[in-house]
């Protein structure tokens, strides 16, 4: 009897490696078939003249975009491919796509990577021209960054985050008590430093001659907040900021953590950075082993990676684009001047990706890495589209986004069934703590907008 069993769970066993093999016949055939005959073939050694084919392929994205457009545009007869050959493509302006790349009918428009390479778009520049300096402090001078025209918050060496010169190295300062109130404000006025405030630790702030770029990040207990300095009162001991936090100082107990980043006297640590703006030099401290002469050091230059720019109020969808296999990296984050600060999950902070009025689109096994916020976000309008077997990792804030934080002003204006399905996220929070994995907002009704949750 037991043999039997055996024999027959052999049997099974062989039946359902059968279907498997045949199943990677099928889809290794659809790959080879697809980059047999792409319509458009796009590589880092390209000619944007040339005609885009595998011989003479395109040498950017937008080129071979602009093709994709020409033949939508003639009326679509079959499916589009466009296939991007291994390498890192460097972008100068976030990819675009628009109703006028959507796919029609039946017909859609993919981007994919070729066959077993990866294709990286990068909004980082990378930094070369590295110079020894006194007590182990190498600096190269950034172009661009004196003359006012580029100022980045992120430095990634050989593949991996820096830290942005921090003071203390490691755990925190805490607050020591409220703001006391100012006076000669109007009678009954509630004191606005509770919210732009406190009696810092001894020590923690110093009057530094330009408080521009250096931030304040404090810790609450939904969220964080980074601010920017107005004054320090150094009799008082009391840092006032340019905003207020969202969850107010009087809140907080007497111990409040937070840290001080990009002061200049901050770098004191393996693996820290500082970009002098005045200067146009940005200072970097090596890990031990790290070769300045040898190592590759990327900045972000740009806030935006890809952008979907669909109208769904107006019916103006991008429809039937996929995009399968691709890496987007180095995106920068930004802070207003007045300093930033949520209720909660980071949920103002913007994506790498960000999509508007996507409908029936797909990201497959994309990566999106050392990026300064949220990693991809179907935002308004967003119907029908899809996530899936995607890795989001070293990220600014959290991984992946779903809907607004407010319920839209009509149904196609909400973001609803869209699939967020097996993506593999980790490492994020590195800007703001608070960042969630997958976030899918409530729509104001307390109903959630409904997705497949990813694997963690």
């Amino acid at each position: 009897m037991r043999r039997a069993e055996d024999m027959n769970g052999a049997i099974a066993l062989k039946e359902s490696l059968s279907v498997f093999a045949l199943l990677v016949l099928i889809f290794a055939s659809g790959l080879s078939a697809q980059a047999a005959s792409p319509d458009f073939v796009v590589a880092p050694d390209g000619n944007d003249k040339g005609p885009g084919t595998i011989a003479r392929p395109f040498a950017t994205i937008a080129r071979a975009r602009e093709a994709v457009r020409a033949k939508i545009a003639a009326g679509l007869t079959a499916d589009v491919t466009v296939l991007l050959r291994g390498g890192t493509y460097r972008l100068a302006e976030p990819l675009v796509l628009g109703p006028e790349d959507s796919g029609s009918g039946a017909h859609s428009v993919t981007y994919a990577a070729y066959p077993k390479e990866l294709p990286v778009l990068s909004g980082g520049r990378v930094i070369s021209g590295w110079e020894a300096g006194a007590d182990g402090i190498w600096s190269a001078r950034v172009p661009g960054v004196e003359e006012g025209k580029w100022y980045f918050h992120q430095l990634f060496v050989n593949g991996e985050r820096r830290t942005r010169a921090r003071t203390p190295n490691e755990g925190f300062f805490h607050t020591a008590g409220k703001a006391p109130p100012e006076t000669g404000g109007a009678a009954g006025e509630k004191d606005s430093r509770a919210r732009t405030a406190f009696i810092y630790a001894p020590g923690s702030m110093k009057p530094w001659p330009d408080f521009e770029d250096i931030n304040v990040v404090v810790f609450h207990s939904w969220e964080t907040s980074r601010h920017r300095i107005a004054k320090i009162d150094e009799r008082e001991q009391v840092v006032t900021f340019t905003g207020p936090a969202v969850w107010p100082f009087e809140r907080w107990g007497p111990k409040q953590r937070y840290f001080v980043e990009n002061a200049p006297d901050a770098l004191d640590a393996p693996g820290e950075w500082y970009l002098d703006r005045n200067t146009g030099r940005v200072s970097y401290i090596p890990l031990p082993g790290e070769d300045m002469t040898k190592a590759e050091v990327i900045a972000p230059r740009l806030t935006r990676l890809l952008e979907v720019r669909g109208e769904a109020g107006l019916g103006a969808h991008v429809e039937k684009v996929t995009l399968r296999g691709l890496s987007f990296q180095h995106q920068d984050w930004t802070l207003p001047a007045q300093g930033h600060s949520d209720p909660q999950a980071a949920v103002s902070v913007p994506a790498a990706i960000m999509a508007d009025g996507a409908l029936n689109c797909s990201f497959e096994r994309c990566e999106v890495a050392h990026v300064g916020g949220y990693g991809i976000w179907l935002r308004r309008g967003c119907k029908g589209s899809r996530i899936v077997h995607c890795r989001i990792h070293d990220v600014g804030a959290g991984g992946v986004r779903v809907g607004e934080a407010h319920m839209a002003a009509d149904d196609a204006d909400e973001a609803t069934g869209n699939l967020v399905d097996n993506n593999h996220i980790y490492d994020g929070g590195h800007v703001y703590a608070a960042g969630v994995g997958p976030g899918c907002p409530s729509d104001g009704t307390g109903t959630t907008r409904r997705t497949v949750p990813t694997t963690m």
